[in-house]
């Protein structure tokens, strides 16, 4: 792995072609005052054969650069690809993927939907605790999902008698939720197909680490919501960074679509400026072992008296919408 030299002052990296640019700092007020903390040779990252970036112009040795705003303190990657191109990273990228595992593209079933697909106990216990600040009277409960992928969390919400809609950027997953049944379209085209639509509860699952241009992200997570909207969102931490770089393999840290690492710090300020205040915290937790038992309260404590555990390099966060 070659890691190259880590700068320790302010300074503009090379834009690696013409796809790419580079942005202030999208949490506090724009800053351009950064501490370089890697940068790495898309190379040197953990490779999956599926995946071609050379539409994008990224080859083995193009340069990754990882950034500390000095101001808030937010880790994000600058340079990144520019918003209008991000469509050919989760489309033309991702080609051989779906060649490959054609098993993705499977409309789901009611069953599937129903277990919360299997191993992702994560989609349930979020429902669960999202639907714990709403009112359960309310027959026309409406989840949006912001990043739907494959439907998972739209599905299963679906069973729960909710009204779902949700969005992607990628075409095939788009397909997949279609096939399903469920209400979902592109960004820029879902005000057309689905009018006036305000969500009680908004996900963000998997999703805000992938997200170019935050701000007008956030900004239409707002414009989806209703007053006292609750916004559960999921990602990675920083430390991911770290504990990578330790190990000498790069994976959830992969620093073409994964690009924005908050700590709660960080995410909270970024919420704040767009109405989204943090929500007082419910336990539910579907465990499996007494172990499991006491991991989960574990948690839940370190969630709840210092807003998440420092050692983690994964954080759960749910917001409610108070303009």
């Amino acid at each position: 792995m070659t890691l190259l030299g880590c700068q320790t002052k302010n300074s503009i990296d090379e834009v690696p072609n013409d796809y790419f640019h580079h942005i202030p700092c999208p949490v506090c007020d724009n800053s351009t005052h950064f501490k370089s903390i890697l940068k790495i040779k898309y190379g040197d990252l953990k490779q999956k054969k599926s995946l071609d970036y050379t539409a994008v112009g990224i080859t083995k040795d193009t340069v990754l650069s990882v950034k500390r705003c000095l101001q808030c303190g937010f880790v994000f990657v600058n340079p990144r690809i520019k918003p209008e191109y991000q469509y050919i990273i989760y489309n033309e990228s991702k080609k051989k993927m779906y060649e490959v595992k054609p098993q993705l593209v499977a409309a789901g079933t009611r069953q599937n939907a129903l277990a919360g697909r299997r191993g992702k106990i994560g989609h349930i216990e979020a429902l669960l605790e999202t639907l714990y600040y709403v009112n359960l009277d309310d027959e026309n409960l409406t989840l949006f999902d912001y990043g739907c992928g494959f439907g998972y969390s739209m599905s299963l919400a679906r069973e729960f008698g909710l009204n779902v809609y949700g969005v992607d950027i990628d075409k095939k997953r788009l397909s997949v939720c279609e096939a399903s049944g469920l209400r979902v379209a592109d960004p820029a085209e879902f005000d057309k197909k689905y009018p006036d639509v305000k969500a009680d509860i908004i996900f963000c699952q998997s999703n805000i680490e992938h997200v170019v241009d935050l701000p007008v992200t956030i900004d239409y997570l707002r414009k989806k919501s209703k007053r006292g909207a609750i916004l559960y969102i999921d990602s990675f931490t920083p430390r991911v960074i770290s504990i990578e770089k330790k190990r000498g393999e790069f994976i959830k840290a992969h620093f073409v679509e994964h690009i924005n690492f908050f700590t709660i710090k960080t995410l909270d300020r970024l919420m704040s400026k767009y109405g989204f205040m943090v929500a007082p915290r419910v336990r539910v937790s579907i465990v499996k072992t007494f172990k499991d038992t006491i991991k989960k309260n574990v948690s839940y404590l370190l969630l709840n008296t210092i807003g998440g555990n420092p050692l983690s390099t994964y954080f759960t966060r749910i917001y409610q919408y108070n303009p």
